[in-house]
């Protein structure tokens, strides 16, 4: 059968939307056959019962607290139930939401109510936001003129951007700082957190500052003007405080000097904030300084050498060495032969001051047989040149000469380097010719040679 539903008992007014019939009343309905044969008009009842109706509402968001709660407006059907999801803690009767109960976020509360025949929903949104949490770092101590910035994004880390901050000098958040960004005195400072996108607020941090004044230290020296190498005795006062000593190896309020020029001493307080103070002293040195010249350098090993000192202030002399070569040690001046190896002399000098000065030269050698002759010819007329046979050299240190006749008798022999043939044999003048020798020279060097040759007596 195919049905027609109508408005009236007649048939004539067709039920417009049969499938969803909204007003309680009298409905008509009729059969057909697919032959085209139709049945009797039915009537039926229909009772179509209204929803029950009601709203909710909170009000505007709010900061998350440890004690408040959210109040809920409802209007229209009473009697209801509210829920919520997980982190929302609401009293299912009232919908008093507790805030200190809940987890920050945005919820969804939902009133189901019915009239006793139809049951109907009414939902509100709710946001709780979240404190801003911060921690912060005590600042390092500062010493003054320095001071300390409070507002340094460094000392803070928290759980949200776009924070804005607050200092305070009192706990209760009442007295602001003036200047946060430059804190000159020590003490205990309070910073507060705004989230101007919600308006709320942290609790109060505390924050621990330390401004210190700078350690006073005085240095002083037992003496400011000394002789060279004189020991000076160096003191820094500065009670309570670590003292070091740029530059020295001293450690403490004292140090020891023994200063070679003049110069400027420092010592260094450090307080326990790390501050720190520095004192100087100057100590100045005598100007005394002598000085030793030889009369040549180098030499021939045997030459004689003079040695002059001289200084830039009234001295006496204490003292030379090596003290061999020097019997008179309060001489200004010394003369000696140059022996056979390099050597260092020194002078020691006093001035009035009492400062005493060293002064040194190292005089060189020349080679040995540098001025080393042996004459090929000798005249002993006694005209006081030439009159005697002999070997020549300053670095000579000894000789052994002998000289001969043609037929190899010996006519002279001597070991003695200053002393030499004078032409005669036992007291005899010899004739004028040619006569042998052969000489052995040490020289101070210790180098031996030897040598045989020929010399030509002339008258």
């Amino acid at each position: 059968l195919v049905f027609t539903y109508y408005t009236d008992a007649a048939g004539t007014l067709v039920l417009g939307n049969a499938a969803n019939v909204t007003v309680s009343g009298t409905y008509y309905i009729r059969g057909t056959s697919a032959a085209g044969c139709g049945s009797s008009i039915e009537a039926v009842q229909v009772v179509i019962n209204p929803l029950p109706v009601a709203a909710i509402s909170y009000g505007a968001a709010q900061c998350y607290s440890t004690t408040g709660t959210m109040t809920v407006t409802q209007t229209g059907t009473a009697g209801g139930k509210y829920s919520s999801a997980t982190g929302l803690a609401i009293d299912a009767v009232t919908g008093t939401i507790d805030i200190g109960g809940s987890t920050p976020g945005t919820y969804t509360v939902t009133y189901s109510f019915t009239n006793g025949t139809c049951p109907n929903t009414a939902m509100a949104s709710i946001t709780i936001h979240p404190l801003p949490v911060f921690n912060i770092t005590n600042p390092m101590p500062a010493c003054l003129p320095n001071t300390v910035d409070l507002t340094a994004e460094t000392l803070k880390s928290a759980n949200m951007t776009g924070l804005v901050y607050s200092y305070y000098l009192d706990a209760a958040g009442t007295i602001p700082v003036a200047n946060p960004n430059a804190v000159g005195v020590t003490g205990t400072y309070y910073v507060q957190a705004a989230n101007p996108a919600t308006g709320c607020i942290s609790a109060l941090v505390p924050v621990n500052v330390v401004v210190s004044t700078n350690p006073v230290i005085t240095l002083a020296a037992d003496a400011t003007l000394v002789c060279r190498g004189d020991e000076v005795n160096l003191t820094a006062t500065s009670p309570g405080n670590t003292i070091t000593w740029p530059g020295l190896t001293a450690s403490g309020p004292a140090a020891v000097i023994h200063p070679q020029v003049t110069g400027t001493y420092t010592a260094t307080a450090t307080n326990a904030a790390g501050c720190m103070s520095s004192a100087t002293v100057t100590v100045n040195i005598r100007d005394f300084n002598i000085s030793l010249t030889a009369s040549a350098n180098p030499v021939i090993p045997g030459a004689s050498v003079s040695l002059s000192s001289s200084a830039n202030d009234v001295y006496t002399v204490t003292g030379w060495t090596p003290p061999s070569y020097f019997p008179g040690q309060a001489n200004y001046n010394q003369t000696f032969n140059m022996g056979g190896e390099v050597e260092t002399f020194s002078v020691i000098g006093v001035s009035d001051d009492g400062c005493i000065d060293t002064a040194q030269v190292t005089i060189n050698l020349e080679p040995g047989d540098k001025d080393f002759y042996i004459p090929n010819a000798f005249s002993p007329n006694n005209d006081g040149k030439n009159d005697v046979f002999k070997v020549y050299g300053t670095a000579v240190k000894s000789v052994e000469l002998r000289v001969f006749n043609q037929w190899g008798e010996l006519l002279f022999e001597s070991r003695d380097k200053n002393m030499g043939w004078n032409g005669q044999f036992k007291g005899v003048i010899q004739p004028v010719g040619v006569y042998p020798f052969g000489v052995k020279v040490t020289f101070y060097d210790n180098r031996v040679i030897t040598r045989k040759g020929l010399i030509n007596l002339v008258r």
